[in-house]
């Protein structure tokens, strides 16, 4: 349980860090345990998509696109 405690943390000062120092979107990858029940997306972003509302978390296959002299970040596959 503290283990799984330290993680919802993680994620919630992650997001805070984005949005003090200006980032575009934010990717979480690698997600453990991964998510594969109702709510558990909930879980683990705990309120911190009031923070930084430009986040996603990513899937296998999960692209995005970044055009050169553009700060555009473009999504072109959620994943699987």
């Amino acid at each position: 349980m503290r283990l799984i405690k330290k993680l919802l943390a993680a994620a919630q000062q992650t997001k805070q860090s984005a949005s003090k120092l200006g980032v575009g979107h934010l990717l979480y990858y690698h997600v453990v345990p991964p998510m594969m029940f109702p709510g558990q997306q909930a879980l683990f972003l705990n309120g911190a998509e009031d923070i930084f509302p430009n986040y996603t978390i990513g899937q296998d296959g999960a692209a995005f696109s970044l055009p050169e002299n553009s700060d555009e970040i473009i999504q072109t596959s959620e994943g699987l």
